[in-house]
């Protein structure tokens, strides 16, 4: 008797994708695809105006499209190698405890699952019939084209959703299949770019075997199960997807949409019309009202009329749910909680028993639907099927700024792959600011960014102490002063200029005569010691004040009318024998830190000089940092910034460091709990514009209406800063926003309160 030989089938044969090239996906049937990445928008924040405008644009996206369309959201926990990239080499050593800290809460975070890679992709399709499949060159160039021009529509109607999208590329689809097929081998063997000239995409992106049972299907040692929604409520709410979305657990959600012509879908409406009608007549003979029946009926007529006047379309829908765990122990629970959720949703699911293998292929963003198990829903029933719902902040770059409070997301932001590096903290007093911004200083300087703190209150200082920065305290009886005189790394001219502001804010009633007295003094003492825009000397000799109330005598005595020379010198001396005269006798010249952490306290200063000792400390910094070589990333932060914002020269001052900041590197961190002065400054108020991050804490019910013109704030996010507990708020930067609650490791916690 002959033997029958079993067909053996590698994993290679068990692909549907034959090759990727053109930025396109190959399939076995002859198929193409190309793959959006998309960036999600955060819909539940916005008012309902701004969400019925993105389920407006949905629905136009649905309406113009006549193939089909599969969007894949894909959530992946996140590793602990996933996050050393977070840090930058080594740590000092008076870091190494906060380095170590901050360790531990990201171990924690991926141990919990609370930190998750989410990817949205929208992919689309364009099939060949059987006879088409064997194509030549010329052929297959062109459907690659029309295929791009259909993609390049879809991306198009996405961004007016609000939604970015980019077509990937070769190399980075072939790295989305490996990495999605090989998860546990893509992060000990990531792919090179050698890989793809090397390799055939089969042999590359293939895992090693397949197993398939009844309710499993395992990949790369990997078990996975899907679950299809089979039956839906009859109202569907806005963000009934992110019940999907806001999965911890490793799964892959495929949301295909299948237009159908209206000219097939109104015979099969007819026909369920008369069905209606025919049980309704049937119940009223027998004497029985039957309430859903007569809904049903209303609503079918009613679809029809809007079918005919084009206002609605029919779509076949199919939503899979394909959840992944190193094995079938800890899948089981993950897969029954899903489908709790599901059930208070009134939605109904089922696990594909015996078709796991064809779930986990219809997950994948290659847009085929092995399962093909759908429902029927018009555009009214899809427009809130909005499925790009969903804060962009959490891929793991950067740093961490907290977590999202409803879905527990990371928040990770890099401030220096921003237009800026410059951020805006505003707050009611104990909101929690200082205490956001320590922990981002803490994290930054992990990251090996430099930071420098002008600290109006000494907050900072044990801070600085424990993170190994150089600390000083400025006042009257302190060691070392600034010297407001010194040209530094500014002009002659540019030093002048911040000499009169120094004036204006420590004599604020100068006239508008003795301004210009003193502005020609101020000019004299530097032509005297020789020290002029075109002088070559690098380090002169600076003048004094001293210097400037000889001018002013030898300027009255030789003068006719002096009577606002002699008025202004009175008003110097006063001012140099005044309890403020320290801040123009100032003479240090030492550097600031080339790299780390430096903190200037100005604690137990009067008001009457907190203003002006800042800026000189602030231009001090400034200075240091125009003349620093190399050049490094670095954060400059002025904590209660209102001092400043409110004189309109100084404001003019920081206004002009935002925005020259990036060419030097540098991210200015400008932090007010006095917001309404900041709002009603024109200076502050374009500070503000001019900060690509801004993080808005609990706020005071009065502050809300001008906070809400000039950010834009929406109902939702007006109530919520209101009503936020300490340390939460809203962060918005890169074009979105996102609610956070700031979290801090046990180091931190410790130095962030103090």
């Amino acid at each position: 008797m002959a033997l029958r030989l079993r067909k053996v089938v590698t994993a290679q044969q068990s692909l549907p994708i034959v090759d990727i090239r053109d930025d396109t996906i190959v399939l076995a049937d002859g198929g193409l695809r190309q793959v959006l990445d998309c960036q999600p928008t955060p819909v539940s924040l916005r008012d309902d105006e701004e969400q019925a405008a993105v389920q407006e644009a949905w629905a136009q996206l649905l309406h113009s499209i006549t193939h089909p369309l599969q969007v894949v959201v894909e959530s992946r926990p996140a590793h602990e190698g996933d996050l050393r990239s977070l840090r930058s080499g080594e740590v000092s050593a008076a870091l190494a405890g906060i380095a170590a800290s901050y360790d531990r809460l990201l171990a924690d975070l991926t141990a919990s699952s609370d930190v998750v890679r989410r990817t949205f992709y929208a992919v689309v399709p364009l099939d060949t019939s059987a006879v088409r499949r064997r194509r030549n060159a010329t052929e297959q160039s062109a459907e690659v084209a029309r295929l791009h021009e259909r993609t390049q529509t879809v991306a198009q109607q996405l961004d007016r959703a609000g939604v970015t999208s980019r077509v990937l590329s070769t190399g980075e689809l072939v790295e989305v299949l490996y990495s999605q097929l090989n998860s546990e081998l893509a992060r000990r063997q990531p792919l090179v770019p050698t890989d793809l000239v090397a390799n055939r995409v089969r042999d590359l992106i293939a895992p090693s075997a397949f197993e398939r049972t009844r309710d499993a299907f395992t990949v790369d040692q990997r078990a996975t199960q899907t679950l299809a929604i089979v039956g839906y409520p009859r109202f569907l709410h806005m963000d009934w997807l992110q019940v999907f979305v806001r999965l911890r657990s490793a799964a892959r959600i495929g949301v295909f949409v299948s237009p159908v012509p209206t000219e097939l879908a109104l015979p099969f409406l007819e026909k369920k019309i008369a069905e209606l009608a025919s049980s309704l007549q049937l119940s009223a003979e027998r004497g029985r009202l039957d309430a859903e029946r007569q809904a049903a009926l209303d609503d079918a007529r009613a679809l029809q009329s809007r079918l005919v006047r084009s206002e609605e379309r029919f779509f076949d829908v199919a939503v899979y749910a394909t959840l992944e765990a190193d094995n079938r122990q800890p899948l089981e629970p993950e897969v029954a909680r899903l489908e709790t959720a599901l059930g208070g949703l009134m939605l109904k699911s089922r696990r594909v028993h015996f078709q796991m293998d064809q779930g986990y292929w219809s997950t994948l963003p290659i847009a085929t639907d092995r399962l093909g198990i759908r429902r029927s829903l018009t555009t009214a029933g899809l427009r809130v099927t909005f499925p790009f719902s969903a804060s962009n902040f959490s891929q793991p770059r950067g740093i961490l700024y907290g977590l999202e409070p409803a879905s527990g997301a990371p928040v990770f932001l890099d401030r220096f792959t921003l237009p800026n590096a410059n951020a805006v903290v505003l707050a009611q007093s104990g909101a929690g600011k200082s205490y956001a911004v320590k922990v981002e200083i803490l994290r930054a300087l992990l990251n090996g960014t430099d930071v420098l703190v002008i600290d109006p209150e000494g907050e900072y200082l044990q801070l600085g102490e424990a993170a190994g920065g150089k600390c000083e305290s400025i006042g009257p009886s302190a060691a070392s002063l600034p010297n407001a005189f010194a040209l530094g790394s500014a002009s002659t001219t540019e030093r002048q200029l911040s000499l009169l502001t120094l004036f204006r804010l420590l004599i604020p009633d100068l006239s508008s005569a003795e301004l210009m007295e003193l502005e020609d003094g101020l000019g004299r003492i530097y032509a005297f010691k020789g020290i002029t825009d075109e002088a070559s000397s690098e380090d002169p000799e600076p003048p004094s004040a001293a210097d400037l109330l000889k001018t002013l005598e030898y300027r009255e005595q030789r003068t006719p009318d002096a009577s606002a020379i002699a008025t202004l010198q009175r008003k110097v001396q006063r001012l140099l024998e005044g309890p403020t005269g320290w801040l123009l006798r100032g003479s240090d010249q030492t550097p600031l830190p080339s790299q780390g952490l430096g903190v200037i306290s100005l604690a137990g200063l009067p008001e009457e000089t907190r203003s002006a000792a800042m800026f000189v400390v602030l231009d001090r910094l400034w200075q240091h940092l125009r003349r620093r070589q190399p050049r490094r990333q670095t954060i400059l932060v002025i904590d209660e910034a209102w001092w400043l914002i409110r004189h309109p020269d100084t404001a003019r001052f920081v206004f002009r460091l935002a925005k020259t900041a990036r060419k030097l590197m540098v991210g200015l961190t400008v932090i007010s709990q006095d917001v309404l002065d900041l709002l009603s400054s024109d200076a502050g108020k374009t500070v503000i514009t001019n900060s690509a991050v801004q993080l808005l804490l609990k706020q005071a019910s009065q502050a809300i209406p001008e906070l809400a013109q000039t950010f834009g704030l929406t109902k939702p996010e007006r109530l919520l800063l209101i009503n936020a507990p300490v340390g939460e708020g809203i962060l918005i930067a890169r074009g979105s926003r996102t609610a956070l609650r700031i979290v801090g490791s046990t180091e931190e916690e410790r130095l962030a309160r103090t």
